[in-house]
């Protein structure tokens, strides 16, 4: 208790002067570790991030980040235990803390967000973990850059699981109204702590009714609350501002990576389409992905294209007048495949053109390293999705939705092209050819199905975000796995657990 009674008594050094009467809870960053010269570097600007941005939400009054580091180290209170007893003991209703981990071509930032008050008692509400890739030249500017753009989305993750007790009382005209601090519009529980001597920090509570708010105010009561007295409270939701801070950090991540998008772009990919489709198959594999180092990206290019290019070839060089010449059979596959080669080389293609340049594109935003004027448009990102299956959102950097729009629309393409291409049978007698019916029913449902999916392709690529964020951010997460134990009596058993990470 030496430690705490030392650190509280420094704590009044800490508090800004507005703070001692404020009616905001007390939010404290309690330091971030750092294992190398550089990551401390880091640190100290992750922190100053961290606390102006929890500052910014106007949820919080902030302890003095610098000072509270500084007495903490002096009293050797750096062990979570220790921290969190500090924290309950001065008043301190979110506490975080961080670790950056240098792992040479990468850093692994952790930040941790703890409730020390009630609801919450101490636990962990929010845990995140980033590994940032930092090969190639970072200088300060980076460094901040990345600190502050994972700051924000860790403050957004806390503000969407933080609650806060607001208290009600009675208003002056009847009905109740908030006592203090504020809330997102909804409708909330009205709690109440039971009366009577109970063991523990947490109390039980009952619920006597509920009360909608919106903007700030008190506008139905719902249920019973017929006497309300000091201590009944709601617990506040900041969902609102947790939003807010996700598109405002995105968006100023697109101002600073991205340039201004111009309709001229998307002209001149219109003019580029069948150049880049025509070109694909020698282009993206040598100064694409090869030139990029994109092994990955090489390794699906050779997989996923592998069939499509076999489909080309076979219906390019397998032409119908040529058939025609020889008086042969012209087969509803074969037509098909002639006019799908036809589409793949013009326009096709240039789905994985798209992928062979632009996720280097988006890697180099994402890291802050170059401003590029290509990616980044809306209209460029819809065209690419109309004219090739799933060329938008490899232009927007994601892979995952990019190779399954691309065989989706592919088979479904190829599968009308079939239906709108009857067969056609040569007549020796009349030297002529005679085409068999299309059969419209089939034909106008596949077209109708390829013609569903691009709809919904092309909602969703313009929802879509441009995959511009710094590192990789591995979520919470429950995972089961098998387990094996050994027992000296009952031998080896087998089993299955559950593992949650933080």
């Amino acid at each position: 208790m030496t430690r705490i009674t030392g650190i509280l008594t420094a704590l009044i050094l800490l508090i800004p002067a507005s703070g001692l009467h404020a009616e905001r809870p007390l939010a404290a960053v309690a330091g971030v570790t750092g294992n190398s010269p550089r990551a401390l570097n880091i640190s100290a600007v992750l922190e100053t991030h961290l606390s102006n941005i929890l500052y910014s939400t106007d949820i919080f009054d902030m302890v003095n980040h610098k000072l509270l580091r500084r007495e903490l180290l002096k009293f050797s209170c750096i062990e979570e235990k220790c921290v969190l007893r500090f924290a309950r003991a001065s008043g301190i209703g979110l506490l975080v803390r961080g670790n950056i981990d240098d792992r040479g071509d990468s850093l692994l930032i952790t930040i941790r967000a703890y409730g020390v008050e009630e609801p919450f008692y101490g636990k962990c509400i929010h845990s995140y973990k980033a590994a940032v890739p930092v090969t190639g030249q970072y200088g300060s500017r980076e460094y901040s850059y990345i600190s502050e753009e994972h700051a924000g989305y860790f403050v957004s993750g806390v503000l969407e699981h933080y609650k806060l007790p607001v208290y009600l009382k009675k208003g002056k005209q009847g009905g109740v109204e908030l006592d203090a601090g504020s809330a997102d519009s909804g409708t909330y529980p009205v709690y109440r702590y039971k009366t009577g001597n109970f063991p523990g920090l947490m109390r039980p509570v009952e619920n006597p009714g509920a009360v909608r708010i919106s903007a700030g105010r008190i506008v139905r009561e719902q249920g019973s609350v017929p006497d309300v007295r000091e201590g009944d409270f709601i617990l506040a939701r900041f969902m609102d501002r947790a939003r807010f801070l996700s598109e405002f950090y995105y968006g100023r991540k697109r101002e600073i990576v991205l340039s201004e998008s111009s309709w001229q772009d998307t002209v001149f990919a219109v003019l580029f389409t069948a150049p880049a489709s025509a070109s694909m198959p020698v282009v993206a594999p040598l100064m694409g992905y090869y030139r990029n180092g994109d092994w990955s990206g090489l390794t699906l290019w050779a997989v996923n294209f592998a069939p499509y290019f076999y489909c080309e070839y076979r219906g390019l060089t397998n032409r119908p007048g040529d058939l025609r010449d020889r008086n042969e059979d012209l087969t509803r596959d074969t037509l098909a495949m002639n006019r799908f080669g036809a589409y793949m080389f013009l326009a096709g293609n240039v789905s994985l053109f798209v992928d062979a340049f632009a996720n280097q594109y988006c890697a180099d935003a994402a890291a802050y390293r170059k401003n590029r004027p290509v990616i980044g448009n809306d209209l460029t990102a819809a065209y690419l999705s109309l004219v090739a299956g799933g060329a938008g959102h490899f232009y927007r950097g994601n892979r995952m939705w990019g190779y399954l729009y691309f065989h989706l629309d592919n088979i479904l393409l190829y599968l009308a092209i079939r239906e709108f291409s009857p067969p056609e049978r040569y007549d020796p007698s009349s030297g002529s050819y005679n085409r068999d019916p299309v059969r419209r029913a089939r034909a106008w449902t596949a077209a109708g199905v390829f013609g569903l999916v691009k709809i919904v392709e092309l909602v969703h690529v313009l929802r879509s975000r441009d995959r511009i964020m710094n590192g990789v951010v591995e979520h919470e997460s429950v995972e089961a796995e098998p387990v094996m134990y050994g027992d000296p009596e009952t031998g080896v058993s087998l089993g299955l657990q559950l593992r949650r990470r933080f």
